[in-house]
């Protein structure tokens, strides 16, 4: 082979290797992975709109069926319609938890508890508290991973 082909077609196959490289570390990070942490899903609130339901409904079959992306993308059209919906903000912060944001969800279940307590459902608010823990605990987990 030619040495001007071979350096060619080396440095074709570095390329290939580090975009595959650049790739995995990108999914690890948590920015293209899935990692379920909670299963649940809060149903559709009496209080929510008309206009929002099917929207709702559509957010809660993609989540049961694993399309976290899909899932939020749905609450987060109900919260734009709806700012006040403690559920789709609760919904959208397990769905970004599942896909290891873990900053992104606790913001919104931060969001989600304060509005529950504003809607004066304490339970509800409780159940955040606990999952906010659960997040917490795989932050840490990973920290202490990533620091051997």
């Amino acid at each position: 082979m030619e040495p001007g082909k071979l350096i060619t077609a080396i440095g074709a196959l570095g390329l290939v290797a580090s975009f595959g490289v650049g790739i995995m570390s990108w999914a690890y990070k948590g920015a293209g992975s899935v990692a379920v942490l909670f299963r649940e899903v809060m149903p559709v609130p009496k209080t929510l709109a008309a206009s929002g339901q099917p929207l709702f409904q559509q957010g809660i079959a993609a989540y049961i069926t694993g399309q976290y992306r899909r899932a939020a993308e749905r609450f987060e059209q109900v919260l734009k319609q709806q700012t006040d919906c403690a559920a789709a903000a609760h919904n959208l912060g397990l769905a970004h938890a599942n896909l290891r944001q873990d900053d992104r969800a606790a913001r919104d279940l931060l969001k989600a508890a304060e509005l529950y307590l504003q809607q004066d459902d304490r339970a509800s608010a409780d159940l955040v508290k606990r999952q906010l823990e659960k997040l917490r605990q795989r932050k840490l987990a990973r920290e202490q991973l990533g620091s051997r």
